[in-house]
């Protein structure tokens, strides 16, 4: 008989802001003060052949009209320009985005890309203070981020430190991941549940 584990697993799917994306958000507390949080873009191979389809079909009008009509420079460039914004489109489609909070040791975010392209952020816990979800108003619509709250030395470069806003979670997504998270954030600086901020 299997022994369950002392931190299970927990799965949850959620929309995206926007309500076009699918979100996975797995969460795994691996001890008492440890916890991974991974939002998984459920979207990513609708994403990646929508934008293939696009640079197919752009690339089949450069061919027709490099065969069939007669060649001006700036339709040229404009055709070419089309087909490296394409391309740069398809290589920022996010796969996955997590947030990994160590206890003792630091706040870990990684962003994973088309073609397993990683952009990473790193902050020793010694300058995390708390953990908020912030409304920001972006092209006249009001997002909600979670944004980690720093001190000491960092608060003075960054006092506030956007994180897993790739994939533009709902503000359901948010609460999620916020209520765990700041728990262990919490519990590592020495405040008790019962003493919120």
């Amino acid at each position: 008989m299997k022994n369950k584990p002392i931190f299970p697993e927990i799965k949850n799917d959620f929309a995206s802001y926007n309500k076009k994306r699918k979100i996975r958000v797995e969460i795994l507390e691996q001890s008492r003060d440890t916890i991974e949080v991974n939002l998984i873009n459920l979207s990513y191979n609708e994403e990646r052949l929508q934008n293939f389809k696009n640079i197919a079909i752009n690339l089949l009008c450069f061919l027709i009209y490099m065969n069939f009509f007669s060649r001006l420079p700036f339709i040229d460039l404009c055709l070419l320009c089309i087909l490296l914004f394409l391309i740069c489109r398809m290589l920022k489609i996010i796969k996955k985005d997590s947030i990994c909070f160590y206890g003792g040791l630091a706040l870990r975010t990684e962003t994973t890309y088309f073609l397993n392209q990683k952009s990473s952020f790193f902050l020793p816990t010694e300058y995390i203070f708390d953990t908020v979800i912030n409304e920001v108003i972006e092209n006249l619509c009001v997002k909600y981020i979670l944004i980690i709250r720093t001190k000491k030395e960092v608060y003075h470069q960054k006092p506030i430190i956007p994180v897993i806003t790739a994939l533009e979670p709902s503000i359901q997504c948010l609460k999620f991941i916020y209520e765990r998270l700041r728990n262990k954030i919490l519990l590592y600086n020495g405040i008790s549940n019962e003493n919120k901020i």
